[in-house]
Parts: C-alpha cells; sequence; structure tokens
C-alpha cells in the first residue's frame, strides 16, 4: 500500500459519482494569539494497494506533531483491502480534525502512518500576525 497523493484542506467530500471535492488546501494557519484553535483541519489522503494486498487489513495512523515533537493529535483506524479482480485499487480517506488547539506558532506535522510505519508527512506552519488597527 503506498500514499498517492496526500493534502490538508479546510474540508472534503466525494460525490455520488466518486470524484474528490476538496475547499481550501493550505499548508500554513494565521492566528493573531496562541494558543490558537482551529475550527477544522481536513486530511484527505489517496492510497494505492496491489492485487497481493487484497483481502487484508492495514492499521492506518494519523499523527499531528508539534514544533517540539509531541504528539498533539491522533486517530486511527483499521482499513480494509476489499477483494477486487482489478491489478490496483484506489482508496480515498478523508478525516475530519474538528477545533485543534495549536499551543505556539512553529512547524508542525501530520504523519501518515501504515502499520506503524510513516508513509508521509504533511508540513503545516502556524504563523502569529498583527492584525490590523481598527480605524
Amino acid at each position: 500500500m503506498t500514499v498517492d497523493f496526500a493534502f490538508l484542506c479546510d474540508n472534503a467530500d466525494k460525490t455520488l459519482s466518486g470524484k474528490l471535492v476538496a475547499m481550501g488546501i493550505f499548508r500554513h494557519i494565521m492566528a493573531a494569539d496562541f494558543p490558537a484553535v482551529h475550527p477544522m483541519v481536513t486530511l484527505v489522503a489517496r492510497f494505492e494497494i496491489p492485487s497481493y494486498e487484497y483481502h487484508s487489513a492495514k492499521q492506518l495512523t494519523l499523527l499531528l506533531v508539534g514544533p517540539d515533537g509531541k504528539e498533539l493529535a491522533r486517530m486511527e483506524n483499521l482499513l480494509e483491502v476489499p477483494p477486487n479482480d482489478e491489478p490496483m485499487v484506489i482508496m480515498e480517506h478523508i478525516v475530519h480534525f474538528q477545533s485543534l488547539t495549536f499551543p505556539e506558532p512553529g512547524d508542525y506535522a501530520f504523519h501518515i502512518q501504515i502499520q506503524g510505519e510513516t508513509r508521509k508527512s504533511l508540513p503545516l506552519r502556524l504563523v502569529k500576525y498583527q492584525p490590523e488597527p481598527v480605524r
């Protein structure tokens, strides 16, 4: 199983016809104050699964780590790989993280792990900004 692509966005969904729809793809979040709470971060990942892995289950772990390397959030799920006649199966996974708290500005990362092995990391930079004074 490989990670074909992955990204962070404001929201994502799949249409009835199977199209992936994503809104607000980002790698930076700006906040006036810290700790900062972001209402929703959506992680989208597409996995490619070769035929020899059909009829199996894979442990998927998504980790958010802070600038100091400490774990801030974790999501674990068992991915059931369905039987199929095709040489490759594509599975898309959409995960919504709500009300994430970022303690300080800096470089964060979401790590996508399969069976405990990191397969992809998505950087996320939190930046402190000064709001314009109201006139």
